[in-house]
């Protein structure tokens, strides 16, 4: 029986009872998401910033609260609310005392007190996720995985829609075995020139890179996977699963199976703006994950995706396969 999940756009706001304090804390990277998330919140807003001024006070005329410009001094230890924080280069130790912290961008897990922080929106949060989870078992072995996302300026970072894709590389199939992957810059165009001149252009850290980055994936038991993310492109994000039993596609909100046969057992509406509906279910796991930690990722795994993404990155640069496995042991050294 597969969750009906296509009428959460509808009822995301259904429950008042259980109100919070919540503030915002931005950049240019999230601008949008986080007017998004603010529109559809039941929750009450109680502080907004950035380190960015004009920022900082987009976010204060749009919620009609003074803005603050220092994290670490603007804001008051005893203010009890959760924090949203939608900027790159935040993390946690930038605060003074402790605070629940929700993060938009997987920067945040660079501190060392990363088991705090929540990552919001991932797609195996999504109703079209938890959708698949309740046919896996019917459908069996998985031969091939197809994950796809993009977003553009305000939606959110690369590196963002890059740690996303390996989230559902790990729950689909484990830690890969082998990461090769290509960055194509953001002004980057076609030409005959070698290719480390562009790998060459490859940021030294995940936070700078940009562009369209393609990866393919190989993973144990034998499986294959291929990534496509981009934060040149408006928001999207899709799954393709294939095996013997068919073709599974994913999206936001639901799902729909094709048989070998070409019989369709289940058949999903696709959403006629992903982005509203991402804002909705952002706001929505906001009020749910504030104050308990079942979205929180353990521990081992955080650090075997962090460890795939860093892969990515440097495949990019060396244009050779890397292993995260051996990434991950590097970065154990530092």
């Amino acid at each position: 029986m597969i969750m009906d999940t296509s009428g959460t756009e509808n009822n995301l706001s259904d429950d008042q009872q259980n109100r919070q304090a919540i503030g915002l804390w931005g950049s240019l990277h999230t601008l949008q998401l986080l007017l998004g998330i603010g529109r559809k919140t039941d929750d009450d807003i109680a502080f907004v910033g950035s380190s960015d001024p004009v920022i900082a006070r987009h976010l204060a005329d749009a919620f009609e609260l003074d803005p603050a410009d220092d994290i670490r001094h603007g804001i008051n230890p005893t203010d009890c609310f959760a924090l949203v924080a939608g900027d790159p280069g935040f993390t946690p130790d930038l605060l003074q005392g402790p605070r629940e912290i929700l993060s938009l961008e997987p920067g945040a897990l660079r501190s060392a007190d990363f088991k705090t922080t929540t990552i919001l929106g991932l797609f195996t949060h999504s109703p079209g996720f938890r959708s698949l989870e309740q046919v896996l078992q019917d459908f069996g072995p998985i031969s091939s995985v197809h994950f796809t996302a993009h977003c553009s300026e305000g939606q959110g970072t690369l590196h963002g829609r890059l740690h996303d894709a390996f989230c559902v590389i790990h729950a689909l199939l484990g830690t890969p075995e082998m990461i090769d992957a290509m960055l194509v810059g953001a002004l980057d165009v076609q030409s005959s020139q070698p290719g480390h001149h562009h790998a060459d252009k490859v940021s030294d850290d995940l936070f700078g890179i940009t562009g369209y980055l393609s990866a393919l994936i190989r993973c144990v038991p034998r499986a294959t996977a291929t990534i496509s993310v981009s934060d040149q492109l408006d928001w999207q994000r899709s799954l393709r699963i294939m095996g013997p039993s068919g073709i599974i596609d994913v999206m936001e909100n639901t799902i729909t199976w094709c048989k070998p046969d070409g019989t369709l057992l289940d058949v999903g509406e696709p959403l006629e703006d992903p982005f509203t509906f991402h804002c909705m279910s952002l706001a929505q796991e906001i009020s749910n994950s504030t104050g308990s930690s079942e979205l929180q990722l353990q521990p081992e795994r955080i650090e075997s995706i962090m460890a795939c993404c860093e892969a990515a990155r440097l495949s990019c640069r060396t244009r050779a396969p890397e292993s995260p496995d051996k990434v991950r042991d590097l970065l154990g050294r530092t």
